[in-house]
């Protein structure tokens, strides 16, 4: 996302920001200017602008303890099964019910006594524990959460989800967000959210002001959602803490809105408390044909797969500081996007990030103003490990000088801001390959002088081998997540580094060691 010049800044007095107050009108960008997310041979620097509980769960089994190798290791905390759903990310201690034959005068304390919005069921008193379960149908309306749950265990989230998986579909017209979430340990389960102008199908957190500083809501999870076919991202954060995007699929989205918004978009996040372990986990989701398909050339900056954008910049307008914590990028399936793949960059840097076992396809399907890359890193203590890199045969240059598209791009220099980045990030393990004929696998400006480009030194990644993957001769339009599990024997498998890796794949199988490189085990 960049400036969306058309927005003001909400400032909220102390109180109101206490009691949960509402979002401005949308996820704004204050910093402009893309010339720093190129990922090109020659492209250049920017031109502006152990976890704690719940935090990144789910690697151990349902009694709690270690999981074996080739065991099915259950998503999300390991919490219990609730009220006759599968929860596992939460338990439910009560429970309201949305349906599109309900009536808001309701109690919703049943089906049979259903409401029949989910507005409608915002406005009830809820607390940790509690459930709105949504029944099947579609719901067209723009909902904002603003009531917080108590803690981050099983049953200190408010959650909001669909009785089915993507049966219950939430349909807004917003410009700028469709789902929003303006509050404190609340989860989002299972919805088809679009967004229909140009807005984003879901977004946590705001940009609204009090005493001078953007709030910073936190413990915000989006897990199992569809979002897709929105004019803005798919799966939007900003200015938020202890956020966790896991086991969506998002598609088709960024395509209508010219703020610079993607299929996962996370921008200048904020920490709320300074304790160690990942505070931002992004894991075990699909992103793919995200593109800015109906907005002027000259605005084409993003449709990126994943983007971490600009954490590293401290904004006047939001008075906010640069994000010291931790943010983890695992497991997850990205292809055909507009842009990159995966970017830990923006605008400003973008650093302490841990990027592993993603399996990342045939992106910069569009050309834009500057080169572009499956996975690219500007920032300070970042790494990369265990990743399968494929740049595609249609991947695009950028169209100024010597804008060359790579599979793999490490960035340093100072920013605009004059953020410094030096040394460059730690890439061990990854398996990269072209299928575009003549095109160069990586590009590094941080092994002499930012303003001298070479190659990210091979060391332990496997440059220039074929994974062998039934993605590499199936049709774009056709591909699914299928078409990038490994064969057995095949260079991936059992090739990734045993000292950094996800502990189960793409499928909650848990990983033996040495662990394979990519999303999948074999």
């Amino acid at each position: 996302m960049q400036t969306r010049a058309g927005l003001f800044v909400v400032v909220l007095s102390l109180a109101s920001a206490c009691s949960g107050g509402s979002s401005g009108p949308g996820g704004g960008r204050a910093d402009g200017g893309t010339g720093g997310e190129g990922g090109g041979a020659e492209g250049g620097a920017g031109s502006d602008g152990s976890s704690p509980p719940g935090a990144d769960g789910g690697s151990a089994g349902s009694d709690g303890s270690a999981p074996g190798a080739g065991t099915t290791v259950k998503p999300g905390n390991g919490c219990a099964a609730a009220l006759g759903i599968e929860a596992g990310f939460y338990t439910c201690e009560a429970q309201y019910f949305v349906s599109p034959t309900g009536s808001d005068s309701n109690s919703g304390t049943s089906m049979a006594d259903a409401l029949q919005t989910l507005g409608a069921a915002t406005k009830l008193s809820l607390h940790g524990g509690d459930c709105v379960t949504v029944a099947d149908g579609t719901y067209g309306e723009t909902v904002l959460v603003s009531s917080s749950g108590s803690a981050d265990t099983c049953t200190g989230y408010v959650v909001f989800r669909a009785a089915s998986p993507g049966g219950a579909k939430v349909v807004s017209t917003d410009p700028y967000n469709g789902f929003m979430v303006n509050a404190n340990y609340v989860m989002v389960d299972g919805f088809d959210l679009q967004d229909t102008g140009t807005g984003s199908a879901f977004t946590a957190g705001t940009n609204t002001l009090a005493g001078g500083k953007v709030i910073v809501y936190h413990h915000i999870a989006a897990v199992r959602n569809i979002a897709h076919d929105s004019g803005g991202a798919g799966l939007g954060a900003l200015h938020a803490d202890y956020v966790r995007f896991e086991g969506n699929t998002v598609h088709g989205n960024s395509s209508r809105s010219d703020y610079g918004d993607s299929g996962i978009d996370l921008w200048e996040m904020q920490a709320s408390d300074t304790l160690p372990g990942f505070h931002i986990v992004i894991r075990n989701n699909l992103s793919y044909s995200n593109v800015e398909s109906n907005i002027p050339a000259s605005l084409q900056t993003d449709g990126e797969g994943i983007i971490l954008d600009s954490f590293d910049y401290a904004d006047p307008t939001y008075g906010s500081t640069p994000y010291t914590q931790e943010t983890l990028v695992e497991n997850n399936v990205i292809w055909a996007n507009g842009g990159r793949g995966i970017e830990a960059a923006g605008a400003q840097p973008t650093s302490h990030v841990t990027i592993r076992n993603n399996t990342v396809f045939d992106d910069n399907t569009q050309q834009q103003k500057y080169g572009g890359a499956e996975i690219v890193s500007w920032g300070n203590g970042n790494t990369v490990a265990n990743n399968l890199v494929v740049l595609g045969p249609d991947a695009q240059n950028g169209t100024a000088a010597n804008q060359t598209t790579v599979a793999i791009a490490d960035r340093c220099g100072p920013s605009s801001a004059g953020v410094q980045i030096t040394g460059g990030s730690v890439w061990s393990n990854n398996l990269v390959y072209s299928m575009k004929s003549g095109a160069p696998l990586s590009s590094s400006n941080c092994i002499t002088t930012p303003s001298s480009y070479t190659t990210i030194p091979v060391g332990s990644n496997l440059v220039g081998v074929d994974p062998g993957l039934a993605a590499e001769t199936t049709a774009a339009a056709a591909l699914t997540a299928q078409d990038f599990t490994l064969a057995a024997g095949s260079p991936p498998a059992h090739a990734g580094t045993a000292t950094d890796f996800a502990p189960f794949d793409y499928a909650y199988v848990a990983r033996p060691s040495p662990p394979s490189i990519g999303a999948f085990e074999p």
